[in-house]
């Protein structure tokens, strides 16, 4: 209620004043700036710490897989030691200094390595395991090099055929031949394979522009039952050939010559001499 007394606005302005001059005024805490002060830097982190955010999130859709920016490339496989299985297809052996074929329906092939040289090819038509291939590589009473020491295989199963392809490091080695013939007997090798008939040591590619030759042996087991090596089962059914780059050196014109009347229709001779026909570096 409005003091009767005080009719003047000037008189009431100046009591005004005097109060609120005369109620003292609480001082504010001594850490009280401090406090804001932290008030202060808090948000400044969070609102950093915001767009830093988004900016993470900006970058990791630009390097998403498959956007084609920074994508991480697929881990390197390391060479394989497992058979090659590839009917039909061409399949190359770096190791083997670049060797090349089409794999008969039902055959496998293998590089085994050998110190300070090329890798030897190993194609059959039973499953093949290189694993401790190089311990058994040993040399025939001869002293000549038995490739079927170091096959990857413990003995071939009945009727069974393996074609070792061997590429040699001989400028010399230019002459080759067309006509792979039996030997009288097979070497220490095959017959350690259980192999019954051998085809032995026969240079298939000459030496020449810059590729080595390649040496062709093959081993047969004898078919079940017959004490001769003759046809094995109908479960590897002929394949067609793979013609190759002319380019390329190759044995298109290798035949297999049968050892008698037993192996004359030998399914798995003309398999080899199929796989054989495709052979190439290149």
């Amino acid at each position: 209620m409005p003091d009767p007394h005080l009719t003047d606005p000037d008189d009431a302005a100046e009591l005004r004043g005097l109060l609120e001059r005369s109620v003292p005024r609480p001082a504010a805490p001594a850490d009280r700036m401090e406090q804001v002060r932290h008030r202060v830097r808090r948000r400044r982190q969070r609102t950093a710490s915001a767009v830093a955010a988004g900016a993470l999130a900006v970058t990791g859709l630009a390097l998403w897989p498959g956007q084609g920016w920074f994508t991480q490339p697929p881990p390197t496989t390391p060479a394989a030691t497992t058979p090659t299985v590839a009917a039909g297809h061409p399949v190359r052996f770096a190791a083997a200094e670049g060797l090349a074929m089409s794999l008969p329906e039902g055959w496998q092939a293998v590089a085994a390595p050998r110190a300070s040289r090329s890798a030897v090819v190993y194609a059959a038509t039973q499953r093949l395991d290189d694993s401790g291939a190089t311990t058994r590589c040993t040399r025939d009473t001869a002293r000549t090099w038995d490739v079927f020491s170091c096959a990857p295989l413990a003995a071939l199963e009945p009727g069974a055929v393996v074609v070792a392809l061997e590429p040699i490091e001989d400028p010399g080695a230019t002459a080759a031949t067309d006509t792979l013939t039996p030997a009288a007997a097979p070497g220490d090798g095959c017959r350690s394979l259980r192999g019954q008939l051998e085809y032995a040591s026969a240079a298939v590619i000459p030496a020449e522009r810059g590729h080595p030759a390649l040496q062709v042996s093959i081993c047969v087991a004898e078919s079940p039952g017959t004490g001769e090596s003759s046809p094995p089962s109908t479960r590897m059914p002929p394949s067609g050939t793979s013609t190759p780059d002319q380019n390329d050196l190759g044995t298109t014109g290798v035949t297999i010559s049968p050892a008698g009347p037993a192996t004359s229709g030998n399914p798995a001779l003309k398999q080899a001499q199929t796989l054989l026909r495709t052979v190439r570096f290149g």
